[in-house]
C-alpha cells in the first residue's frame, strides 16, 4: 500500500515487495499494490500511470481506495481474500486454526478446540 499523496511511500514499494517475496522462500504469494486517499487525488503526487506501470511490472492486481468514502475498499478485500484461497486452500498445509495457511485445517493436539471456517487473517 501506498498513499497516491506521497511519491515517496511508492517509491519504497519495490524494496517492500522484495522483503516479502524473500520471506515467503519461493512460495506463491499473492501481491496487490494498493494506492490510498484516492478521495485525495486532486493532491496526487503518483499517477494512475505509473501504479499501472509498476502493476504490469509486478504481474500483479491494482486498486486505487478511499476509506474515507469507502471507494472500492470492499472490491479490494474480496479479490485479496480469492487470491489468497486460490495459493493457500489446501487443508492439508499450513497452521491449522483456521488461518488462511490452515484453511480450516484443526491442530492434531487438540481436536475439542472448535474454530470457525474459513476464516482469514491479514496483517
Amino acid at each position: 500500500m501506498y498513499s497516491i499523496t506521497d511519491d515517496t511511500t511508492f517509491a519504497k514499494l519495490d524494496r517492500v515487495r522484495e522483503e516479502i517475496l524473500r520471506a515467503q522462500g519461493g512460495r506463491p504469494v499473492p501481491v496487490f499494490l494498493v494506492g490510498t486517499k484516492k478521495d485525495l487525488a486532486s493532491d496526487r503526487a503518483v499517477s494512475e500511470k505509473e501504479r499501472t506501470a509498476k502493476a504490469r511490472q509486478w504481474n500483479c492486481q491494482s486498486f486505487e481506495v478511499s476509506s474515507k468514502t469507502n471507494d472500492l475498499i470492499d472490491e479490494t478485500f474480496e479479490a485479496m481474500v480469492k487470491a489468497i484461497l486460490a495459493v493457500s486452500s489446501d487443508p492439508t498445509k499450513g497452521g491449522g486454526g483456521g488461518s488462511v495457511l490452515g484453511a480450516g485445517k484443526l491442530p492434531a493436539a487438540d481436536e475439542s478446540r472448535t474454530f470457525k471456517k474459513k476464516t482469514c487473517v491479514m496483517l
